[in-house]
């Protein structure tokens, strides 16, 4: 088994899910997760925010299901860079986290009023734009 000490956490909230190659023997799955954080000029204190977007690779074995945009979720996982030259010529370059491990941060969606196993009360509510 290989053991990779080179490992990246974020938190942040699902864009968008893909499925690629599900007519193949080995499909795996692309999310897009938004990760917001800020800085502070020092000189005028003033706070900037910023949004960045990571690539998350998944193999196809993962029930795709509980992945829906909006949610939050922690990625463990080894990160690398895509770097390419888009349609304008320009350089980009995008974090990609592959192998990935994904935590659920927000309540698991259950039938509305349904207790859990400890018989506490989950309460989902949807939301109608992603907050970011």
């Amino acid at each position: 088994m290989f053991y990779n000490l080179f490992k990246a956490l974020i938190i942040g909230r699902i864009g968008s899910v893909e499925t690629i190659g599900a007519d193949t023997d080995k499909p795996f799955h692309k999310l897009s997760v938004a990760a917001n954080g800020f800085s502070v000029n020092r000189e005028t204190e003033e706070k900037t925010e910023k949004t960045t977007w990571v690539e998350v690779l998944l193999p196809g074995k993962v029930n795709i299901e509980n992945f829906r945009v909006g949610r939050s979720v922690l990625i463990e996982g080894v990160p690398s860079v895509n770097a390419y030259i888009d349609k304008d010529g320009k350089a980009v370059g995008k974090l990609r986290i592959q192998n990935a491990q994904v935590t659920f941060q927000d309540a698991k969606p259950a039938y509305e009023n349904q207790p859990d196993a400890d018989g506490a009360v989950v309460q989902y509510e949807e939301m109608e734009e992603v907050p970011y």
